[in-house]
């Protein structure tokens, strides 16, 4: 790290330490560095910009732009991150750390007017996913984006819009899915994110925790939870959630009680999502004022199947499923779907063992 990027840190952290601060979250379906150097050019003849920046082949990238006012106050901190994107290169994130004074609000309005032709719509679904190695990966989707491809009358005895809805404007906080794998559990989730923007009225921030790893280090800490609209607990492999013998579980049920009490304004929605029910429930988890409900997804079977055939004939050519089992996967009907028209690549029958992944006997 060379002088002059130590600086800029250095300055930063004191900002952070010292300070009380706010956070802005701008997400960019592209990064104009030619807007943005205009919008740091009006900046410079307001305030002292300390900027932090990387040399490519092509040209110097911005990375950071600490704002102090003209007597050494601090404003802020302006950080581009290029790197979070899960989907490509087509979505940028410009995150504002300012201090509580009213020029820190005039760099914000600033911004916005300079950048708002490359803003992505308020309405969006904000994700995080939690990653013990190093920067959480995170992305931005418009909510139809997010939920295309999701047949909501797949969802066996569930009507999706409408949980969304209860969920999400009721006083609970906690909400458990379980169900064999390939029931729907994470696309019931997608679809219940994709529908959270609508209810609130404003774009969400949503944080996913996957992995013993996340259980023992971020569902324990109390601000996990404190800075998302949704924190999604997908895939948790426990047989009882309850306080006792595994530290793990109690730090983390200690710390959900605590996130959904009645004492912190905000209540953060908390999705658990597990492949088996589990055999014990901490009592304090199951009260009225905290649990919205335990959900069992289940497969589709042959009636339900022949329901939806009236409703969507182009599901005749997955009908053949039902010959030897009364019931399916989700998944499985979803991968028959699609997959028949991607194995062009193929000559003859009996070739690919894929067409035989659900049945739980296959072997090679």
């Amino acid at each position: 790290m060379n002088q002059f990027m130590r600086k800029c840190t250095d300055k930063s952290q004191e900002l952070l330490l010292k300070e009380r601060f706010w956070r802005r979250k701008f997400w960019l379906r592209e990064l104009p560095e030619k807007k943005l150097r205009e919008l740091l050019g009006e900046l410079k003849g307001k305030f002292n910009l300390f900027i932090s920046s990387q040399s490519t082949r092509e040209k110097e990238r911005v990375d950071k732009v600490l704002i102090t006012d003209k007597e050494g106050k601090r404003v802020g901190l302006i950080s581009v991150n290029r790197e979070c994107s899960l989907l490509s290169d087509r979505f940028f994130l410009v995150v504002l750390t300012m201090a509580p004074v009213e020029a820190a609000r005039e760099v914000e309005e600033l911004l916005k007017e300079r950048l708002k032709e490359f803003l992505m719509s308020e309405f969006s679904v904000r994700l995080s996913f939690y990653n013990q190695w190093g920067q959480n990966p995170e992305y931005s989707l418009l909510p139809e984006e997010f939920r295309r491809g999701i047949e909501p009358d797949f969802f066996y005895g569930i009507e999706p819009r409408s949980l969304a809805e209860s969920f999400f404007t009721s006083p609970q906080s906690l909400l458990i899915l379980f169900g064999r794998p390939g029931t729907g559990k994470s696309k019931l989730i997608q679809y219940l994110l994709s529908r959270a923007p609508e209810v609130y009225e404003r774009g969400v921030e949503v944080l996913v925790l996957k992995g013993v790893e996340a259980l023992r280090e971020a569902a324990s800490d109390l601000h996990t939870f404190l800075y998302y609209d949704v924190v999604v607990m997908d895939d948790i492999e426990l047989t009882s959630l309850k306080r006792g013998e595994d530290e793990d579980v109690t730090g983390f049920i200690s710390t959900l009680l605590s996130a959904t009490d009645g004492f912190i304004p905000k209540r953060v929605k908390v999705i658990i999502s597990t492949n088996q029910p589990f055999k014990e429930i901490d009592p304090a988890l199951l009260r009225p004022s905290r649990l919205f409900d335990i959900l069992e997804l289940k497969e589709i079977d042959r009636e339900y199947f022949e329901e939806l055939l009236k409703k969507q004939p182009e599901l005749e050519r997955v009908k053949h499923l039902f010959k030897e089992r009364e019931t399916i996967p989700i998944a499985q009907l979803l991968e028959e779907l699609k997959g028949r028209d991607r194995r062009t690549y193929l000559k003859g029958k009996g070739i690919s063992k894929r067409e035989e992944s659900y049945s739980r006997n296959l072997g090679f």
